[in-house]
């Protein structure tokens, strides 16, 4: 249930606003919610010029995730993150190759989000002063008649290129970025770094999921 609400609020975001404005020519990373807000509008533009791709085939919208999206998630602070307290000890290689893993679930989790967008109201809260911060806080609801709203936190923090990109999403006050650092600290200590990192990719591997075979409870 919370995975299924996690990235249904991702997907249904990133789509959403694409209502209320055109999709422009390139993304202002300089300025984090003009960010969120046009890379929600892209996102909703593909999806909707590339419908016939993605009628003949689900896993294209791997694909959309990959161009339009992946290049404003920090994949690389989050994965390392995710790894909690092993990424001490992990060779370069490890890290890496978890990153490397991190990255390629992350695109089959915000496909598969995308696969449920159907026609929810989106609002993002008012901009705020970001002068001197180096991690921000992006507010958003999403409403559906007939559902209570889910209200959704994202967190994007400052590169050393004064770009902003996106690292973690909480859903009502859950943090997605913690809730996978405990589960992946659990799964380390059971079947060791390696066995995880597999297990990352054999997950980003699977096909995105028809929206009638996805689960709803």
């Amino acid at each position: 249930m919370f995975k299924q609400v996690m990235t249904a609020a991702m997907g249904l975001m990133l789509l959403g606003a694409a209502h209320s404005a055109t999709a422009a020519a390139e993304v202002n990373t300089q300025n984090p919610y003009i960010m969120m807000e046009t890379v929600a509008n892209q996102t909703f533009d593909r999806f909707k010029s590339d419908k016939v791709k993605i009628d003949a085939d689900r896993n294209y919208l791997k694909v959309i995730v990959e161009e339009v999206l992946m290049p404003h998630v920090d994949y690389r602070y989050a994965g390392l993150k995710a790894m909690g307290r092993y990424v001490r000890d992990a060779s370069p290689e490890q890290r890496q190759a978890f990153v490397d893993a991190f990255r390629a679930y992350l695109i089959t989790t915000y496909a598969d989000a995308l696969s449920s967008y159907t026609d929810q109201t989106i609002e993002f809260a008012p901009a705020r002063k970001f002068d001197d911060a180096k991690d921000v806080r992006v507010y958003v609801k999403i409403a559906e008649s007939g559902r209570p709203d889910i209200k959704l936190e994202f967190r994007l923090r400052k590169q050393k290129d004064d770009s902003w990109k996106a690292y973690d999403l909480k859903a009502e006050g859950v943090s997605i970025l913690r809730t996978k650092t405990e589960e992946f600290d659990g799964l380390i200590r059971q079947y060791g770094l390696d066995k995880v990192i597999q297990m990352l990719k054999d997950k980003a591997a699977e096909p995105v999921q028809a929206k009638q075979e996805q689960g709803h409870d």
